[in-house]
């Protein structure tokens, strides 16, 4: 499930990237690369009995194309992935790992646009596929409803290369594995580079 909707992103990123050749100047690129926190994790096991996951800091990336509108507003498609390992064992000292493939369509605001310092804000919408690994039980994954809100500063380091720096909070409704059910709420600090065409 998680290489056919990872194809599936692949495909749909460049399929946008080649029909947006005409857009020339107002189109970009980003990459984003940090750490993400998961919250605590509030997990409901199919005999009813309740429990609480815990997370090591994890690594985030996020590649995207997107269309500067001239306004201050941009618009972006972009794909995620995100991994963390479980901090706490889960009961008979079980271990594991969490990850997620997210597929999201975003809108950011720049409040100084050209300026040596442009802070922004943004929020998106879209799917992620939300898989977790259980030592000795295997892995299951859902795919669900995702959203995420960002704020951060650009700062300009050529015509057409900004730096960004940003805060992200990426969440999902509840994935519903094989054996239990979960929460999926994230914290991220990432930097990473635009790049105009």
């Amino acid at each position: 499930m998680k290489r056919t909707f990872l194809i599936l992103s692949a495909i749909a990123l460049v399929l946008v990237m080649g029909n947006s050749l005409t857009w020339a100047q107002d189109m970009y690129f980003t990459g984003n690369l940090g750490a993400v926190w998961v919250e605590d994790s509030d997990i409901t096991w199919f005999d009813g009995i309740r429990d609480e996951a815990e997370f090591n800091t994890g690594l985030a990336m996020t590649v995207a194309i997107g269309y500067d509108l001239g306004t201050g507003l941009r618009t972006e498609f972009e794909i995620g992935y995100r991994f963390n390992d479980v901090d706490r064992q889960l009961p008979g000292g079980i271990g594991g790992d969490i990850d997620s493939f997210s597929v999201m369509a975003n809108a950011f605001f720049d409040f100084l646009p050209g300026h040596q310092i442009s802070p922004f804000i943004g929020a998106g919408l879209g799917i992620a596929n939300v898989e977790f690994n259980v030592d000795y039980w295997g892995e299951d994954d859902d795919t669900v409803f995702a959203y995420q809100f960002m704020t951060g500063v650009s700062l300009p380091v050529g015509y057409n290369m900004n730096i960004d720096f940003q805060y992200r909070y990426f969440a999902t409704e509840d994935p519903d594995f094989y054996y239990f059910e979960a929460e999926y709420k994230t914290h991220s600090l990432m930097g990473g580079i635009r790049i105009n065409f």
